[in-house]
């Protein structure tokens, strides 16, 4: 089954896009898996600057097109922001390593797994397993930040027999990439290293006072 099972409808949240702008200086996004492409054009309308595309429906004519459990998605340059809602569960187990190259592109990620299980879904594992998967690729969950972009969600609920909730609130995780912070980390001991080296440079000079 190709990926593009999106019933002309896509889950989109304009909350959570302004919150991680607003708090975490988000400014480019892309969204792997994106359907009738709300999401992107949403992130555009609220001043992102860049906000790509990716899909296995042609007809929705994404940015970038491929089928998740046939091709390995690579991007072209970094994202501070990959969002994945309501689609992992679609991409066969053994195919999700198809999608590492992309994630390993964006600073954070947003994305969903699924609470029950549907023919749809040839990858229905629970929250958990995900979490560990992303973790086992060098990504962080952080739980508190998952919980604000819940607060700040406008997302549409979905109504269930178990509740009325988001794809957000029951499955969402938020990931940081580690290897984006380790570069940060870098960069900061060598401006300490620097400081340190001009400190020793005044001292035998006699001082710079």
């Amino acid at each position: 089954m190709a990926i593009g099972n999106h019933n002309n409808r896509t889950w989109f949240d304009r909350g959570a896009l302004r919150y991680m702008h607003n708090q975490y200086g988000v400014s480019t996004m892309v969204d792997i898996g994106c359907g009738t492409k709300s999401q992107t054009k949403t992130a555009l309308s609220i001043g992102y600057d860049v906000a790509t595309s990716v899909d296995g429906d042609e007809k929705v004519d994404p940015d970038i097109v491929a089928d998740f459990n046939k091709n390995r998605v690579k991007l072209e340059q970094d994202y501070d922001l990959g969002w994945c809602v309501e689609v992992l569960p679609y991409v066969e187990e053994k195919k999700l390593r198809n999608l590492k190259p992309a994630f390993e592109r964006c600073k954070y990620v947003i994305a969903t797994a699924t609470i029950w299980s549907n023919k749809e879904y040839p990858n229905n594992n629970n929250r958990q397993w995900y979490i560990d998967k992303f973790e086992s690729w060098g990504f962080e969950y952080d739980d508190d930040i998952y919980k604000e972009i819940v607060e700040h969600s406008l997302m549409d609920r979905k109504n269930h027999e178990s509740g009325n909730y988001t794809w957000l609130e029951r499955t969402g995780m938020f990931f940081k990439n580690s290897t984006f912070f380790a570069s940060e980390e870098t960069t900061d001991d060598e401006l300490d290293a620097v400081d340190v080296k001009d400190e020793l440079s005044d001292v035998e000079d006699g001082g710079s006072f």
